[in-house]
């Protein structure tokens, strides 16, 4: 099981806690955990922004003055990590184990290639976003059995994959969109003819409803090798494109571990 977007502390997309939101968590994150069992839900997941969130990390947050010293201000106004590799090291070392400690076991980490983005005043850039990669897979190495790379398409991701070994090779699937579903279909298995030198091409989620594309993402993740996960609401999936990627008697198939 895997927690999306949605559940972080932060002002205007802009991280100020890594403890969940408390307006949706009262209670943290026990809950939630305590469904966790061997023989059913045996490995949770938590999805996290490379970033901190979308727009950063927020000059005014709850992070302490160990991790603010830290920081550095982007140009635009957030903090993130300075460009060296302690100074990464301190918030992704910190960020993974928090949610360690929470009983989290894998994580999925979004908007990778936008790292070097964030530094893109500095004359540093491709050091800084090289030493937050590494820094990010250290940390994940240290305090949880798997990592999930999601939109880390350019050099300074791909090559900083050394632990590693599942990443997102297409941009962001949408329902029912013509377009988008050709383009998902197309850059996927060419993105992967590069990308699979050093990782194992995740194709990203569909619905088996999709009034345009069903058959076809069906049959684009049977043939990728790729984790198939589904997006539709139950109560609207589709027998007849789901059950060809299972087998005859219901059973799934299913990795030793996370990622």
């Amino acid at each position: 099981m895997l927690v999306d977007d949605g559940h972080l502390s932060g002002k205007e997309g802009a991280l100020t806690s890594l403890q969940p939101d408390p307006a949706k968590f009262p209670t943290g994150w026990a809950n939630l955990i305590a469904r966790k069992h061997d023989d059913r839900i045996k490995w949770m997941g938590l999805w996290l922004c490379h970033t901190g969130w979308w727009t950063c990390i927020a000059p005014e947050n709850q992070l302490g003055d160990e991790l603010n010293s830290h920081m550095t201000k982007i140009w635009w106004g957030p903090l993130q990590p300075g460009e060296d590799y302690l100074d990464a090291t301190a918030f992704y070392d910190a960020m993974m184990d928090y949610n360690r400690r929470a009983g989290f076991n894998f994580v999925k980490v979004d908007n990778q290639t936008y790292k070097i983005a964030s530094f893109e005043k500095s004359p540093r850039a491709v050091f800084a976003a090289c030493n937050h990669g590494q820094a990010l897979e250290a940390g994940a190495g240290r305090n949880m059995n798997g990592l999930i790379n999601c939109m880390a398409h350019n050099a300074t991701t791909v090559l900083n994959t050394r632990l590693s070994a599942v990443s997102r090779c297409s941009e962001d699937y949408l329902l029912a969109d013509e377009f988008r579903a050709k383009a998902h279909l197309h850059n996927s298995f060419t993105n992967i003819l590069w990308m699979g030198q050093t990782v194992w091409g995740d194709h990203d989620m569909f619905h088996s409803c999709d009034s345009f594309a069903a058959k076809e993402m069906s049959l684009s993740k049977a043939l990728s090798g790729a984790p198939v996960y589904l997006s539709d609401a139950p109560k609207e999936f589709i027998p007849g494109v789901i059950t060809p990627l299972c087998f005859e008697y219901g059973e799934l198939l299913r990795p030793l571990a996370p990622a």
